[in-house]
């Protein structure tokens, strides 16, 4: 799945680097916080949305 966020390449890519850094620093202070968020991508990724799946992006949502 592809988004366009309205980045440059050169933008995209310091922000993929400042991300995979927070979810390193995340896995070692909380890992089960980073394997439910590594879950949660994998759904939203593996385009089968499902009730389940819906589910848990609407609780995440609300979190915001």
């Amino acid at each position: 799945m592809t988004y366009d966020n309205g980045l440059t390449k050169d933008q995209q890519k310091e922000v993929d680097i400042k991300y995979e850094e927070l979810m390193q620093k995340l896995k070692l202070i909380n890992p089960k916080e980073y394997q439910l968020m590594q879950d949660h991508l994998k759904l939203i990724n593996s385009k089968t949305y499902n009730e389940e799946t819906v589910e848990i992006l609407n609780n995440q949502l609300k979190l915001l």
